[in-house]
């Protein structure tokens, strides 16, 4: 196992140095996750939150049609069913694989982006209510 951009302390492990880096987002910014067109403003605001807050420092986002997949069943969280936590690491150049509550299965690095946690507080344009005193 090799580290991931440096980072050893991450839930995201490489078997190889294969990544697909245009998936994956180290995110130290609000730029850095509103750049993805395909996720809605709540689910970006979502993301930033999980990821400033320590509620874990890995964040995966999948289309509609994989969470419906009878294939695998997929705890998400929030109230997207296109937001998952896990155990992810780079297990080919084509999936990422994912353990849940001990099950494993396999998402395709072409229909989902990984978010890691980046250094410091992620400021998304929500503002919080002791931003108005």
């Amino acid at each position: 196992m090799t580290e991931v951009n440096g980072n050893t302390d991450s839930n995201i492990t490489s078997s190889d140095d294969a990544l697909d880096i245009d998936r994956e987002y180290t995110v130290s910014d609000w730029h850095d996750i509103d750049s993805i067109p395909e996720l809605e403003t709540r689910e970006k605001e979502r993301i930033a939150h999980v990821l400033t807050d320590g509620d874990c420092d890995v964040v995966m986002w999948i289309p509609q049609w994989v969470y419906e997949s009878e294939e695998t069943e997929i705890e998400t969280f929030s109230a997207t069913q296109q937001l998952l936590t896990g155990t992810i690491t780079d297990y080919s150049d084509d999936a990422w694989g994912v353990v849940q509550s001990g099950r494993s299965f396999f998402i395709p690095k072409s229909e989902s982006y990984v978010f890691r946690s980046g250094d410091g507080d992620i400021d998304s344009p929500q503002q919080k209510l002791g931003g108005f005193e």
